[in-house]
């Protein structure tokens, strides 16, 4: 059952596993969001943010075959993209400057994670907002 809070957002997923991105692909589907993605590699998902109108927020697996998302987390992070963490690894793998970024831990539980991205966007737009304002 989809939530008005994130009907219609637009969601970054970045994954390698298949599996894990097509459940999580339907499960934020099913809630409502549209999902861009899933990209298993940091390039398809830089070519598709080039490309995208409107990221609302994005879920990055840590480790993506043999390379680890941190250069896309940056960009995110510069652009004002919120980003959730969803992996397996433990908190010694991120460097510091993630250290206010979400994590969960796969395997993910949807509540927490629709919880979570609403959190997340709802915090975003208030900062925008505030921004705007000055």
């Amino acid at each position: 059952m989809a939530t008005k809070k994130l009907t219609g957002k637009v969601v970054l997923l970045v994954e390698d596993d298949y599996l894990v991105a097509d459940a999580l692909r339907a499960a934020l589907e099913e809630e409502g969001m549209q999902v861009a993605g899933p990209y298993p590699s940091i390039s398809s998902a830089t070519r598709a943010l080039d490309n995208e109108e409107r990221i609302d927020a994005a879920l990055l697996d840590v480790h993506l075959n043999n390379e680890r998302v941190f250069p896309l987390a940056d960009r995110l992070v510069d652009e004002g993209i919120p980003a959730i963490f969803v992996t397996g690894y433990g908190s010694e793998t991120f460097p510091e400057r993630f250290a206010d970024l979400p994590r969960l831990s796969k395997p993910v539980h949807y509540k927490e994670l629709f919880a979570c991205i609403a959190e997340l966007i709802s915090s975003n737009a208030k900062q925008k907002g505030h921004a705007e304002k000055e």
